[in-house]
């Protein structure tokens, strides 16, 4: 299963069901080249959404999945840098402000959201 979303002039791609490796690919928009390539680890089933955000020129993505964690993840070191756990699958992700502070929130199947 292959998951896609747009940031800046990026195109962000994850793919993966070698256990819990996932590649993410950032393409450049323009032309279409690999502008960078990591692989992240830790989910434990399928990745089921992503949302991006930059913070003080690091970009961050977030990722839930079907192991019912949110992961969020620093690609400029591909480190893993907060986890949260919910009582179901994650189904959705997404990046957003508030009180100007960037957030990521996360909902599961029984429509519980996280703030993270």
């Amino acid at each position: 299963m292959i998951k896609c979303i747009y940031h800046q002039r990026n195109i962000i791609l994850c793919g993966g069901a070698n256990g819990n490796k996932y590649e993410i690919i950032a393409l450049d928009h323009s032309s279409l080249s690999v502008s960078n390539r990591v692989l992240l680890l830790g989910h434990t089933d399928e990745i089921t959404s992503l949302a991006t955000c930059e913070i003080n020129g690091q970009l961050y993505i977030c990722s839930g999945s079907k192991d019912k964690t949110v992961r969020i993840w620093n690609l400029n070191n591909s480190k893993e840098i907060n986890r949260t756990m919910h009582e179901n699958k994650v189904t959705c992700v997404v990046a957003h402000k508030i009180n100007n502070k960037d957030v990521f929130l996360s909902c599961d199947d029984s429509n519980k959201i996280r703030i993270t």
